[in-house]
C-alpha cells in the first residue's frame, strides 16, 4: 500500500513550495556589428558570422559589416600616415 498524505496542502503551501521553480529569461546579447541583432551567448551571429570579435569561417546570409567597418579604419590609419 502507499502512503496518502494526511492533509491536503492549501494552494498558499503548493505555491510556497513551488517559488523556487520558476523560469528566467533566457540571457541574449547584440552583435557587435551596426545591425545589433540579438543572440545567444556562446554562439556565433547567423547572419554575419561574428563570435569574440572576430569573424568565423563560412558561408552566412549578409555581409560582415564588422569587418568592413575595421578594414575602413585600417584604410584610413595608412592614409593619415602617408
Amino acid at each position: 500500500m502507499t502512503p496518502l498524505p494526511k492533509k491536503k496542502r492549501t494552494r498558499r503551501q503548493r505555491g510556497h513550495n513551488r517559488a523556487h521553480q520558476s523560469l528566467s529569461l533566457p540571457a541574449i546579447s547584440t552583435c557587435p556589428c551596426p545591425r545589433g541583432i540579438t543572440i545567444r551567448p556562446h554562439r556565433a551571429c547567423p547572419m554575419c558570422g561574428n563570435y569574440k570579435g572576430r569573424t568565423l569561417p563560412g558561408s552566412f546570409a549578409l555581409d560582415n559589416l564588422l569587418e568592413t567597418r575595421q578594414t575602413a579604419a585600417a584604410v584610413a590609419t595608412e592614409d593619415s600616415e602617408s
